[in-house]
């Protein structure tokens, strides 16, 4: 499918240092490897789901409630199970040759996610990404869930994270750019002087923008922070 472009400016000879990727709904071609698992536990949590956009529950209640369900439709569920049912959790094409072409520009590539840490850190081995920061699931000596999620990922402000990725690699916001799917990402697109929405859920995210691109490839961002 073709790109969309919304207001975009072309960059000319802009040089990048650092590319910030969202990973839920964006690498993981599913809504999140949250409900990835809730999907194939068959457990429904549209309640709380409705509870957390609501802001009735912030996000370490809606982690845990997302936990506990799990571990109550299946006792003495471990680490290592959810990591094996998250094995099977589609992802987006084109991401290798993404990061590849990106690397050969000495982009460096990073995932920030409020998504699970086992798909964060599966995605970056597979793929080549220089580092990733993702939430992840307590447990205790032996692996089993404790029932609590580890809150590595704020997402009422993922824009402090790529200012920590910029201070690690020496670089600035101006030479930064994302890529995006929803309203949690925006804080990103704020740190970084180009912020792409791809495949966007909700409208916010497109305002925020500086392109849309609507895709079965995440390699169809290239055009938009490369010149070949």
């Amino acid at each position: 499918m073709a790109a969309e472009s919304n207001s975009f400016m072309s960059n000319g000879l802009t040089k990048y240092d650092l590319a910030v990727f969202d990973m839920d709904g964006v690498l993981v071609n599913y809504s999140s490897s949250w409900s990835w698992i809730n999907k194939e536990l068959g457990i429904d949590n549209s309640s709380d789901f409705k509870a957390y956009l609501n802001k009735e529950i912030d996000d370490e209640e809606f982690m845990r409630r997302d936990i506990q369900r799990w571990m109550d439709k299946y006792p003495g569920i471990t680490v290592d199970d959810v990591a094996k049912i998250l094995e099977n959790v589609p992802v987006i094409n084109g991401i290798r040759e993404t990061v590849r072409r990106l690397h050969w520009f000495d982009i460096k590539c990073i995932i920030i996610s409020g998504g699970l840490m086992a798909t964060a850190a599966r995605i970056a081995k597979e793929c080549g990404f220089d580092a990733y920061i993702a939430n992840d699931l307590d447990r205790d000596i032996d692996g089993f869930l404790t029932g609590d999620g580890i809150s590595n990922v704020d997402l009422k402000d993922k824009g402090q994270y790529v200012v920590k990725f910029q201070e690690k690699y020496n670089t600035t916001k101006h030479r930064t750019f994302a890529i995006g799917n929803s309203f949690s990402d925006l804080p990103m697109f704020r740190e970084c002087s180009f912020g792409i929405a791809f495949n966007p859920i909700d409208e916010k995210i497109v305002e925020g923008a500086d392109a849309v691109v609507k895709s079965e490839t995440i390699a169809d961002i290239l055009p938009y922070v490369i010149q070949e």
